[in-house]
């Protein structure tokens, strides 16, 4: 991977229960590393192709090999929040990763 395309910078972030004014736990999120990312949409083939196997995907992002990272966890992009659909370490070299996400829309 040519690390010149990983041009933003995001978090990753951990579903990590917080007690609420009462003292129940509810979802929240914390940020585990930040790291340079490359985001693009997937294309319009993508998308159909995923939609047959089920998983919505919108973005494929790519970072760097990255030991722990899974489905579910998230990616912070500035205000953009990606649900991770899948984790793949490429070539299974341990050097570079696609996720394939779907972008939360509010």
């Amino acid at each position: 991977m040519i690390a010149g395309k990983l041009r933003k910078r995001v978090e990753l972030q951990s579903n990590t229960p917080v007690a609420n004014a009462v003292g129940e736990h509810v979802p929240g999120w914390a940020t585990v590393d930040t790291v340079w990312a490359g985001i693009m949409p997937a294309s319009g083939s993508e998308r159909f192709r995923n939609d047959m196997e089920s998983a919505e995907v919108s973005h494929k992002i790519k970072i760097q090999y990255y030991a722990g990272l899974t489905p579910a966890m998230r990616i912070k992009y500035g205000t953009r929040i990606f649900d991770i659909q899948s984790v793949i370490n490429m070539q299974e070299r341990d050097a570079d990763m696609e996720i394939l996400a779907l972008e939360q829309v509010p």
